[in-house]
């Protein structure tokens, strides 16, 4: 399943707390649709899902026992693997037919041990700690324009969606006709200060090197000509393959990406 929009309630009271180490925690997300890996399409199915977690603490760390989704009465064993085929008539009825529920209904689910052959990864806030970088970019072009500078952590507000966005953002509506030259101004000076501060987050490249012999892929926002050089300081023997926002597609979160990939 592609989902996003997850949300998990702050309130503790909205919890149901079964005793001092058990809780249930209800995780609302936002279904886009299902990949069908065999003939590699993409269904949509805009749903909102609600799944209940059952967590346990064992020692130091959180048991995740099982997961049950309330809006589809489908549940998920925190064995992470496909039921029988008896337990799935009782748990999945025949007249159901959503995507999520034909895909848990299949033992398709999203936590199940299947061969993986393709690891697809985000890059910024994901995979390295970039923005501080981007954000001393921006300030110095807005000074390089006469704009007044903006404080680090409203620029740090601004990131995620892509250099044109962020710049349209940091100069401010009432100069949107200097975007082109904050382009250019923030083009020149971030390629040469992308990996001043720019590094892989405390475990990544360790995580990459444990899965050498996978093919990893980046889909990504960022501008390939960034992407590119940043990879090639950090670690460019870890990817095989690239999408960025310049490939016609203008968000990681699109499913496209995917389908280029």
């Amino acid at each position: 399943m592609v989902v996003e929009e997850i949300s998990v309630p702050d309130d503790y009271r909205k919890w149901d707390i079964l005793n001092n180490l058990e809780v249930v925690i209800p995780v609302t997300f936002h279904v886009r649709g299902a990949v069908y890996l065999e003939n590699a399409t993409f269904i949509p199915e805009d749903s909102t899902e609600e799944v209940r977690f059952h967590v346990k603490v064992v020692g130091l760390l959180a048991h995740h026992l099982s997961g049950h989704s309330a809006s589809r009465g489908v549940e998920t064993t925190g064995e992470f693997r496909a039921r029988s085929r008896s337990e799935r008539t009782k748990y999945y009825p025949s007249h159901r037919t959503g995507i999520s529920h034909r895909l848990f209904a299949k033992g398709q689910i999203i936590m199940a041990q299947t061969p993986v052959d393709l690891l697809i990864f985000d890059l910024d806030g994901t995979l390295i700690e970039s923005k501080w970088d981007i954000a001393h970019s921006v300030n110095f072009t807005l000074v390089g324009l006469g704009l007044p500078e903006r404080p680090i952590e409203e620029i740090f507000g601004f990131v995620g969606d892509g250099v044109k966005r962020l710049l349209r953002l940091a100069v401010g509506e009432g100069n949107q006709a200097r975007f082109e030259e904050a382009l250019r101004v923030f083009r020149g000076h971030y390629l040469e200060h992308c990996l001043d501060r720019t590094t892989f987050y405390p475990g990544i490249e360790p995580m990459l090197q444990h899965f050498a012999h996978k093919t990893k892929a980046i889909a990504t926002n960022k501008s390939i000509e960034y992407t590119r050089v940043i990879l090639k300081g950090l670690g460019p023997q870890h990817f095989g393959y690239m999408v960025g926002g310049d490939n016609g597609l203008d968000s990681s979160r699109n499913p496209a990406c995917y389908c280029t990939l």
